[in-house]
């Protein structure tokens, strides 16, 4: 189930030592801009399109986070992007490459010091990358005929808050249907279809960029992923970020702030799933082959039904 939030943030570069996103989620009628800060918004389709083709070849050039982050600044202004709460379970997933795993760290975001670049975290930052459903995180890992793998549910911890995360990669389905990608109504507060109409337009090629960009295999993209992530990641208040899966189309992916895990949620749950046949891009048949009981001192007890 997702909840959405009544808010639209404007979006803004930013770097490390001057986060000028505001303290708190943003609420309300479109944020104004300065007259000098819009002068340098790209004001037509076309200049946007040339825009993008500029950005995506830099980053298949190898251009670094700093020269994509200056790219990206006037793209972005008065672009708005849509925030939602998240409620109900998360699922991470681990493919089993050897021995059983013995501890529920075995399944949680792995230390800094050996965190690779991903296609949301930098070197040596982990993040909790996540889905609203075990099949999205089943399909991430492309398994094969006799892969098995262990997922991970989580719940949200008793009395906790809702995690406030960015939808990045989504408007346009807003824009055709007043749904999000999870097929949820977006209520009209946060109905992209309420602003102006050049605005709108803007937003349709931009996030439908950012939605190609992010469902991209490989890490070629990475540095850009990377750079527009830490967009939306810097402010205190937000959680992390949902964007489009892999596979299948029109699923999502969430990335989550390790922080905000360790604060809002608990494991609930461990079960291993077989792969035993897949039908074309969409369709795997499945079958839970063992269930684990989470100790108290994270240890985990399997129980195995027939291999």
């Amino acid at each position: 189930m997702v909840v959405y939030d009544n808010v639209m943030a404007r979006s803004r570069i930013t770097d490390k030592s001057e986060t000028r996103h505001d303290s708190a989620p943003p609420r309300g009628n479109l944020p104004e801009w300065s007259v000098s800060e819009l002068s340098a918004a790209p004001q037509s389709v076309t200049q946007i399109r040339l825009l993008l083709r500029e950005i995506e070849g830099s980053a298949l050039n190898g251009a670094s986070l700093t020269e994509l982050r200056d790219r990206l600044g006037p793209l972005l202004i008065g672009y708005p992007t849509a925030t939602m709460r998240i409620s109900g379970p998360i699922y991470r997933g681990r493919k089993l490459q050897g021995s059983i795993f013995s501890n529920i760290s075995d399944l949680w975001y792995p230390p800094d010091d050996v965190v690779s670049q991903g296609r949301v975290n930098q070197v040596g930052k982990p993040i909790f990358y996540c889905s609203d459903h075990h099949f999205t995180v089943t399909r991430e890992m492309a398994p094969r005929v006799g892969d098995t793998i262990a997922i991970l549910r989580f719940e949200l911890k008793e009395n906790s808050e809702l995690p406030h995360v960015f939808c990045i990669g989504n408007a346009k389905s807003i824009l055709r249907h007043g749904i999000d990608a999870f097929g949820k109504k977006v209520a009209p507060s946060v109905d992209l279809r309420r602003f102006p109409q050049r605005i709108r337009e803007h937003s349709a090629l931009i996030d439908g960029f950012f939605a190609r960009v992010f469902r991209s295999t490989g890490s070629s993209y990475f540095n850009l992923t990377n750079t527009i992530s830490q967009q939306y990641l810097n402010p205190v208040w937000v959680d992390g970020l949902t964007y489009p899966s892999v596979h299948p189309e029109g699923s999502m992916n969430m990335a989550l702030k390790t922080a905000a895990v360790d604060r809002l949620y608990t494991p609930e749950s461990v079960f291993l799933t077989k792969t035993e046949r897949i039908f074309g891009a969409n369709k795997l048949k499945m079958r839970c082959v063992g269930t684990a009981n989470i100790r108290s001192d994270g240890k985990l007890e399997w129980s195995f039904g027939r291999q």
